[in-house]
């Protein structure tokens, strides 16, 4: 009997914590320490006037680009991670800067920026794609670390950070192939 009930437990620990993980928002997986100073070096020569992480994790890009005199927002759906990134700003004297705040990537505008970046997963790279194309204006630029994303093309390449630039005709090309490959 004792043998059943150690199943089931377990059984249950292998339901709540899947469920306990998902409801926290993606995984964080914070960048490196290398990744963002070469992000930091890109970011330099590209001179954006507003950023937007999207996934700000504890607010380490957030709070690096914002010292370096960037504007910047941070958007993160883990409350935890968002009050961690907040204290971060605080600690800096950073809160005049830029912002974190908790929202879902896939609900908020992201048309006013002129560069995202992002440490993004790789099941939701072309679903991303797609928002990022629909609503960032042409000229602006795109960061992933690790991740690419499956028809954007990157401009420069730098270890595992990628840049893109969303160009005018974009959005026309990629319907066109689609509407090409349903014919």
């Amino acid at each position: 009997m004792a043998e059943l009930y150690l199943i089931i437990g377990l059984a249950m620990i292998g339901l709540i914590v899947p469920i306990w993980f998902l409801s926290q928002g993606a995984p964080f997986v914070p960048t490196s320490d290398s990744d963002a100073e070469q992000m930091v070096r890109i970011v330099k020569r590209l001179r954006p006037r507003k950023i937007i992480d999207l996934g700000a994790g504890d607010g380490k890009l957030v709070e690096l680009f914002a010292t370096h005199g960037y504007s910047i927002d941070g958007i993160e759906i883990n409350p935890r991670l968002v009050r961690r990134g907040q204290r971060r700003l605080a600690r800096h004297g950073l809160t005049g800067r830029a912002t974190i705040r908790r929202g879902n990537l896939w609900k908020i505008d992201i048309g006013v920026y002129d560069m995202v970046v992002l440490y993004a997963v790789s099941n939701i790279m072309g679903r991303l794609e797609g928002k990022l194309r629909s609503e960032l204006r042409p000229g602006s630029f795109v960061i992933s670390n690790y991740f690419a994303f499956p028809n954007l093309v990157p401009i420069e390449s730098r270890g595992r950070i990628r840049v893109y630039r969303i160009t005018p005709g974009l959005i026309n090309d990629l319907q066109l192939a689609t509407s090409e490959e349903r014919a």
